[in-house]
């Protein structure tokens, strides 16, 4: 008998362990402190039953969990295709903005030439000498690469823009 008082004496259940008198926080207790009204005590937060398909709880739940997250309502996968389709807007507003600077400079380059004929000239007679270079190459036998072959394709308008 003295052994067992040394090590704590008969099984006493959770509930009733240390300030039996203030009241346990089982299940029982808990249900019958919210239908006595004081269940401001245990929680805040109300429990309501959701009546519908089984698991219709949990696919609440979740949409307003997404809701938090996502104010517009929109699914993940909506949000990623808007995300896909913004960038794909701005790559083409990009492209277009290149290609249209690149008009530009091209404008502004052929506009440069045309005020210095002297300087045209010479830069037509430099490409002209290049095709000359590379219909040796070609009767050689050497394999011409795309650019060098429109080049040659080109040969008779800067003939034409020279001779004017």
């Amino acid at each position: 008998p003295a052994a067992r008082k040394a090590g704590g004496g008969a099984y006493v259940p959770p509930g009733a362990r240390r300030g039996a008198a203030t009241g346990g926080t089982s299940l029982a207790e808990r249900m019958r402190q919210e239908r006595e009204g004081s269940s401001a005590a245990v929680s805040a937060k109300k429990v309501t039953k959701k009546v519908g398909p089984v698991g219709a709880a949990s696919v609440v739940a979740a949409t307003d969990a997404s809701s938090i997250n996502n104010p517009d309502g929109k699914s993940k996968n909506a949000i990623r295709r808007e995300k896909q389709r913004l960038a794909k807007e701005k790559a083409e507003r990009e492209a277009a903005e290149a290609e249209r600077r690149k008009k530009d400079e091209e404008a502004a380059r052929a506009q440069a030439n045309m005020a210095d004929p002297e300087k045209r000239a010479k830069k037509i007679k430099k490409s002209l000498k290049q095709i000359e270079e590379i219909k040796v190459k070609e009767r050689n036998g050497e394999e011409l690469n795309d650019d060098q072959k429109k080049k040659l394709a080109g040969e008779e308008s800067l003939r034409e823009e020279l001779a004017s």
